[in-house]
């Protein structure tokens, strides 16, 4: 059985997070009908960082309703002497 794997991933100061979303592919053509159904006149995708605090209660609400396994990673990142941030152990 295959499975669809969508991630996306955000940073908030030394705070990395990573979500995935994992669909069955009988489920992959509803998901994407009702994220469709979800974006307003004109607008081409749906991206939190844009929409107001209403539009996205309204768009979570509407996502209850969906089939989806979602997962979030957390990792505290260090600026290292080349810049690139890196995991930190949580001991």
């Amino acid at each position: 059985m295959s499975l669809h794997a969508f991630v996306d991933e955000s940073r908030r100061n030394n705070t990395y997070l990573l979500g995935v979303a994992v669909v069955s592919p009988g489920q992959l053509t509803k998901l994407r009908k009702l994220l469709m159904g979800l974006r307003m006149p004109n607008q081409r995708e749906l991206h939190f960082k844009k929409e107001t605090p209403a539009r996205r209660k309204q768009i979570l609400s509407a996502l209850t309703s969906a089939v989806v396994h979602v997962d979030i990673y957390l990792a505290c990142c260090r600026r290292g002497k080349n810049g690139q941030g890196r995991p930190v152990s949580r001991d």
